[in-house]
């Protein structure tokens, strides 16, 4: 279990930190109840559904699904390694964004550089996720605004499609 009998809690929110990714055996038992424990928490977890095993497919499935809908945000491992790699490119980001200076060109240059696009190539209009820009970016760019103290919730962000939706939204 994620927090029973342990001071795990404790040392994750100690470290500032709000996402756990979840991988392993028994995905209904053991895996599934972590998910659950951590989301009352307000802990983000993430279950790799290749990377949990059960019983029996059907267990597998419902532990899935069951998790997908209500506690969870199911992920495979090649989106948890590109989601990693990502945060990488972030934290390496030539300018950050900041409360102060949130500007349509400092959302392009974060939003190009997480797409390895060049920040003129992309225009206001542009679908951002048919270039993409997929939900483990943009958890990455929320988490980091959210960091810089910008108030930003991650589905509202997710049903926008242009840079200059993300902005406005964001004034």
């Amino acid at each position: 279990m994620l927090l029973k009998k342990t001071d795990f809690l404790h040392i994750l929110q100690e470290q500032g930190r709000d996402q756990l990714i979840i991988c392993g055996i028994y995905a209904h038992i053991g895996c599934l109840i972590t998910a659950a424990e951590a989301f009352m928490y307000d802990i983000k977890p993430f279950l790799v559904g290749d990377a949990v095993a059960d019983f029996s497919p059907d267990d597998h499935r419902m532990a899935m699904e069951y998790a997908a809908k209500r506690c969870a945000f199911t992920i495979s491992t090649e989106e948890v390694i590109q989601a990693l790699q990502m945060e990488k490119q972030m934290d390496k980001a030539e300018e950050p964004v900041a409360t102060d200076t949130i500007t349509l060109e400092a959302i392009r240059k974060q939003v190009a550089e997480i797409l390895d696009m060049q920040a003129e190539a992309l225009s206001d209009t542009d679908d951002l996720f048919s270039l993409g820009l997929d939900s483990i970016r943009l958890m990455s760019m929320v988490e980091l605004w959210r960091q810089d103290g910008l108030e930003v919730n991650f589905m509202d962000l997710a049903e926008k499609k242009h840079i200059i939706r993300m902005v406005e939204f964001n004034k």
